[in-house]
């Protein structure tokens, strides 16, 4: 199992992903939840879970055919 640091974070051209050694850039927005980008040639779809108060601690990334939950670093 590989593991990689990805940080998302919210700049004034829009939702910013970064992965260190891929990349990142401005992500875009398919649903409320639901954003779409590219870093070094992967496709990257991150879904974010929104709880009832609105607090976002786990998104799920979609890649390969699986969802992928990713918790929020604490």
């Amino acid at each position: 199992i590989s593991f990689v640091t990805i940080t998302i974070s919210e700049k004034p051209e829009g939702l910013h992903i970064s992965v260190p050694m891929y990349g990142g850039g401005v992500m875009e927005q398919v649903s409320d939840t639901m954003f779409y980008g590219a870093a070094a040639g992967e496709e990257i779809k991150v879904e974010f879970d929104v709880q009832d108060n609105g607090a976002v601690n786990t998104l799920i990334m979609h890649r390969n055919g699986e969802r992928i939950p990713i918790q929020r670093k604490k």
